[in-house]
């Protein structure tokens, strides 16, 4: 098997509107491929329209219906990012100022800044969004 086949046989196991995050599972699952072919691969899944790209290296695997494709909401992705208890990190910006009342904006961007680990080749890099 090729590596691009068991990658898109391993996207295809996830369940819909899962949010993927290329990075980890890269880490996780497919260490022992060439990192440029892993990438490289979920471009083209991405541009097959298997998965979504959200924002840089987030992917979501669609729900297709008949009103047309659906990705996970708004909430699914702040929960990720945050956490159930929203205690994983936090956020900013207009939303933020609107929720405690101090403007009367309403932002169309979520600015957050989310606390997460990724282990790469033995070390911890911190990553702040």
């Amino acid at each position: 098997m090729s590596y691009a086949s068991v990658i898109k046989e391993s996207v295809e196991k996830y369940p819909e509107l899962k949010i993927i995050e290329a990075q980890k599972v890269y880490n996780e699952k497919f260490s022992a491929i060439p990192e440029q072919a892993f990438y490289k691969t979920v471009s083209r899944l991405a541009k097959s329209g298997e998965i979504i790209r959200i924002t840089k290296g987030i992917y979501c695997k669609p729900k297709i219906s008949r009103f047309g494709t659906i990705i996970s909401t708004e909430k699914n992705i702040l929960e990720h990012f945050l956490g159930r208890n929203q205690n994983e990190g936090l956020v900013i910006g207009y939303r933020m100022y609107n929720k405690y009342g101090l403007t009367t904006q309403v932002s169309k961007n979520i600015e957050i800044y989310a606390n997460l680990l990724f282990k790469k080749k033995g070390k911890s890099e911190m990553y702040w969004d």
